[in-house]
């Protein structure tokens, strides 16, 4: 984690969300990004910033890089550690609480987009995309990081999701499918094996348990907790805690010229 950030969760949900995210390794997904993309003429644009975990790392990297979220609290977050903590950057990158479904921007405005874990949450896909090619130049790169299906941690959260949920999400075409049919074939498409680390069984457990209550709505029994605990420490080695996610990395065109 973060020399920068929290280790305890608090019941605050900005700052809960950041401690979360940080147990998380970024590090895969800036590596595949700065692979595929040339930033250093470009403004970006990032979709659904959360606590600012991809914003911080890239943005030196850009010429200007505006990152939304449509959580007040965690824009209000990101803010504060642009202040304090990132003051290099306060020329480079702003954070705004907007909509990336119905974005004050000016057509053509950006040069590139980024969207980490955020299409899929999306209750309307064709407005989103559709924002996506208004604000960008013609052949502008999008470059998408999404969840993809098997990992350990999705594996875990399964366990105590009801099955009438799991089968209600699993209809209907799959996220890699949704975005190339709005958005054609990538030009990249890795599959990223990306771990979360944590310290102890416990800070594995309260970061599910952040899963589970504030993304879930799901309270769990005392026995269920139990099993959480169990199955956490299947994954414990010397102490501390690796349990690694499943995702896609994109690279699509937006409005490529014909």
């Amino acid at each position: 984690m973060s020399s920068e950030t929290h280790t305890v969760f608090t019941g605050d949900y900005a700052r809960d969300f950041e401690t979360w995210s940080e147990f998380y390794d970024s590090s895969y997904e800036i590596d595949c990004l700065k692979r595929h993309s040339n930033l250093a003429d470009k403004r970006l644009f990032e979709a659904g910033c959360g606590s600012g975990r991809l914003s911080f790392r890239l943005a030196d990297a850009c010429r200007h890089m505006v990152a939304v979220d449509i959580v007040p609290s965690l824009v209000d977050l990101c803010q504060q550690r642009l202040a304090r903590r990132h003051t290099n950057l306060t020329e480079t990158l702003r954070f705004e609480v907007q909509d990336a479904t119905s974005l004050a921007y000016p057509d053509g405005y950006f040069d590139a987009l980024l969207d980490g874990w955020t299409f899929s949450v999306y209750e309307d896909q064709d407005a989103a995309a559709a924002e996506y090619e208004r604000i960008t130049a013609d052949g502008a790169p999008f470059y998408a990081i999404q969840v993809r299906e098997g990992s350990d941690y999705q594996r875990i959260l399964d366990e105590f999701i009801p099955d009438e949920r799991l089968a209600e999400w699993s209809e209907g075409e799959s996220l890699e499918e949704s975005l190339i049919s709005r958005f054609g074939q990538p030009e990249v498409h890795e599959e990223l094996v990306t771990p979360y680390h944590f310290d102890s069984v416990d800070e594995a457990f309260q970061a599910y348990l952040f899963n589970f209550e504030e993304w879930l709505d799901i309270e769990l029994t005392e026995a269920e907790q139990e099993q959480l605990r169990r199955e956490i420490r299947r994954y414990e080695r010397d102490g501390t805690v690796r349990i690694d996610e499943y995702a896609h990395f994109f690279k699509f065109r937006l409005n490529p010229s014909t």
